[in-house]
């Protein structure tokens, strides 16, 4: 009997194909647990996220002035708000001399919490016979599991109230506190952890729960990671009630007596226990209830809703709410050909694995496995780096055969995803290279912040690191210390309409430099006549510099009346270096292709300026005509007039099909901002639905947290911290009832792209 080794070598590798999906299929890669991801990034990165976090706050609080420097009388009082602030100021000033704006609010809340013991003891009972009462609503539900005694449930739902609270990084703030809300509700949160301790211990004989021991152990941890953290926000407290002329204890200090400070020490250490609180309180929350992986989490929350939690339902009804999930929201168009740009390369990888280049193919593999989502930047870009090289390396050892086909249709892969696709024309390149880049402006927009971060910057090289570590999605972009949310949110609007034409205005040169195109308005001039002259001198003082007009048709000098503006474009060539603080990407942040740009129009300049400080303010239609070179056109303004129903129907509908139409949306917010919502920011409209018979529109914060959300009581909230090193579940995105955002928004525009 003859034997078909040939056809044996196929089903070999086929078992071979099939065996490896199954163990992908048993393992999946991407699919790390929350626990998992959220502890293994914090045990890798501890030492450099203390650092990062130690240095935002710091510049961050040399920004807050302390609340003694604040509260001086407006000798302009031709407003109602002002004159009723001076009176404020006049009657503080009758409690201390030294009294700022803000003394007689906070002697005025503090005295609202100093009661006697009658009252106190008052309180207590009466927050005995709420709980009491809840207690009984949620066993006549049958929402009460176990067996628990009424005092052992009573100490359960306590130890809720108390841990709700998440101690945020902002607490620390000066501008958090002078918040009325805030103030009061650390305040309480205070006094609530401490009668809780007290109603513990008082139960407890040689420290041990006659009454309590069901939950001793919580209590404990509770009290070994909470305790530090309510000690130091108490110390904030006293710094910041002292600073305002007043004690913790609501007493008017002497006018002799210096206030409280706070120490570099103070901040960190706050900072430090805050974190460790939140850990175990993200450990405890999701072991105990059993699911841990995003779509657990949510199918979670869908089983308690249905199975008829209360505090659920009772708002559902009435409250049409509409969040987001994480699955959601790394599910965008972009990510969507992101993924199918891996699957491409996860197609060629399974053929060289068939071939026999395991190692190599393992390497790949890790890159593949290992996403933004899952790992990381600079982790990705690291496997992406080794994936490279061991392709290159092993070209070079099989030239012939099939595996070298692969390996160059890989290669051609690589080449092609991490590198952008502009043509510059020969002699149109301004070259930047050689050039220091000058911060110019004067005492202009950002003049203060960007010279106190001037002095601790320093250029980092990343020639080595590839323009791109993946096919641009939207959530590569990330706002930071520099205020151009408006280039930021117009380049996530072009992202999510076709990232192809975002890599048509970047190329990395591969010698260590990139060519950005920008576009921007020239003057060239205008003649009376039709006669055209080529002269390279006729463009006079305007143009003179510039390379590559030698062929350019343009009229006598003779017959120039006026100038023509036009919006040409501009091919800007700069190193591959970006400007970082303490190994943090400070200026700007997220894929160094943004960076690149970024850089790029502060060498150009704006209005004068050159340098980050240009890059402050601005609208993101008005970017996006610098990028494209398309003008914008504005669809709505707040201050307008009222748009007619019809129009405000086709403009929603416009927004839902934008993609469709080719068109990018951008918004922005006026000087007071709304409810939930950054002020004087610029945000993407990235899409729109109707859900339930309500019209939403789908948005984006630049900064990639700190966006404005609906929690599940219907109420609005704003996650994380506008400084936060990490990003929010849903990275800024969020959606907003169309009606709110038209009232929200000072300003929608929109960008017709060919």
């Amino acid at each position: 009997m003859s034997i078909n080794h040939e056809t044996m070598g196929q089903q070999k590798q086929q078992i071979n194909t099939v065996a490896r999906r199954e163990q992908q299929l048993q393992n999946p890669v991407q699919e790390i647990h929350y626990i998992q991801m959220y502890e293994q990034r914090n045990r890798q990165k501890l030492t450099e996220q203390a650092e990062e976090r130690r240095q935002n706050y710091l510049q961050e609080m040399a920004h807050v002035q302390d609340t003694a420097k604040l509260g001086k009388k407006s000798f302009k009082s031709n407003t109602a708000e002002k004159k009723l602030r001076n009176e404020k100021i006049d009657r503080a000033k009758n409690l201390t001399a030294r009294a700022t704006a803000h003394t007689l609010d906070i002697y005025e809340q503090l005295q609202q919490l100093k009661q006697s013991d009658e009252e106190k003891e008052e309180r207590e009972k009466a927050r005995a016979e709420e709980l009491s009462k809840q207690l009984d609503e949620m066993k006549a539900n049958q929402m009460w599991p176990g067996d628990d005694t009424k005092e052992e449930a009573a100490l359960w739902l306590r130890l809720q109230s108390v841990e709700e609270h998440y101690p945020k990084e902002n607490f620390f703030l000066t501008s958090e506190l002078q918040k009325k809300d805030n103030f009061m509700r650390y305040l309480n949160w205070i006094e609530e952890y401490e009668a809780l301790v007290k109603l513990y211990d008082s139960t407890c004989e040689d420290g041990k729960s006659k009454v309590y021991a069901k939950y001793e152990a919580h209590v404990t941890e509770l009290k070994a990671y909470l305790g530090p953290v309510i000690e130091a926000l108490r110390h904030r407290m006293e710094v910041y009630c002292e600073q305002n002329r007043v004690s913790m204890t609501g007493e008017i200090l002497d006018e002799e007596q210096e206030g409280a400070r706070l120490t570099d020490e103070d901040i960190t250490g706050w900072l430090d226990k805050a974190h460790a609180y939140n850990v175990w309180k993200h450990h405890s929350e999701f072991t105990s209830c059993g699911p841990v992986s995003d779509e657990e989490r949510i199918q979670f929350r869908n089983m308690r809703e249905e199975a008829g939690r209360a505090d659920v339902l009772q708002v559902r009804q009435p409250v049409q709410i509409m969040r987001l999930t994480r699955e959601e929201a790394i599910a965008t168009p972009s990510d969507l050909n992101e993924r199918v740009s891996r699957q491409n390369l996860q197609q060629l990888n399974d053929q060289l694995h068939d071939a026999g280049l395991t190692e190599v193919a393992n390497i790949v593999q890790a890159y593949i496995a290992g996403t933004r989502y899952t790992v990381g930047y600079t982790e990705e870009r690291e496997r992406l780096k080794k994936a490279i090289a061991a392709v290159k390396a092993a070209k070079k050892q099989h030239a012939n055969g099939a595996a070298a086909e692969i390996l160059s249709n890989m290669q051609n892969y690589f080449d092609q995803m991490t590198n952008g696709t502009l043509e510059v024309p020969q002699g149109f390149e301004i070259d930047y290279t050689k050039e220091e880049l000058k911060e110019t402006g004067g005492d202009g927009a950002g003049s203060t912040r960007n010279a106190m971060l001037r002095g601790v910057m320093h250029w980092s090289d990343q020639k080595d690191t590839p323009l791109f570590s993946h096919e641009p999605v939207v959530n590569d972009l990330k706002q930071r210390l520099v205020s151009n949310c408006y280039m930021v949110a117009a380049v996530t609007g072009l992202v999510n309409l076709n990232p192809n034409l975002l890599k048509e205005c970047i190329v990395d040169n591969g010698d260590g430099t990139v060519t950005v195109r920008l576009f921007d308005k020239i003057r060239l001039p205008k003649t009376s006549t039709n006669e055209p002259k080529s002269t390279k001198e006729a463009i006079g003082e305007e143009l003179k510099d510039l390379e590559g007009l030698d062929e350019v048709e343009i009229f006598g000098e003779d017959t120039i009346k006026e100038y023509d503006v036009q919006i040409m474009p501009v091919y800007v060539k700069i190193t591959k270096e970006i400007p970082r603080i303490a190994g943090m990407d400070a200026l700007s942040a997220g894929a160094l292709w943004m960076q690149m740009i970024e850089k790029a129009c502060a060498y150009l300049g704006r209005d004068g300026r050159t340098g980050y400080q240009s890059l402050w303010y601005g609208e993101g239609g008005e970017f996006l005509q610098r990028l494209l070179g398309v003008e914008p056109v504005t669809d709505y303004k707040k201050d307008g007039a009222r748009l007619t129903p019809e129009a405000k129907e086709t403009l929603f509908q416009n927004i839902c099909n934008a993609r469709a139409r080719n068109e990018i949306y951008n918004a922005g917010t006026g000087s007071e901002g709304a409810d939930g919502l950054n002020s004087g920011h610029a945000y993407a409209v990235l899409g729109g639905k109707v859900e339930n018979g309500k019209k939403y529109v789908l948005l984006r914060n630049p900064y990639s947290t700190h966006s404005m959300q609906q929690n599940e009581k219907g109420e609005k909230s704003t996650t994380g911290f506008a400084l936060s090193i990490n990003s929010d579940e849903t990275y800024g995105q969020f959606y907003m009832e169309y009606d709110e955002f038209l009232n929200s928004f000072a300003k929608v525009t929109h960008t017709k792209v060919a």
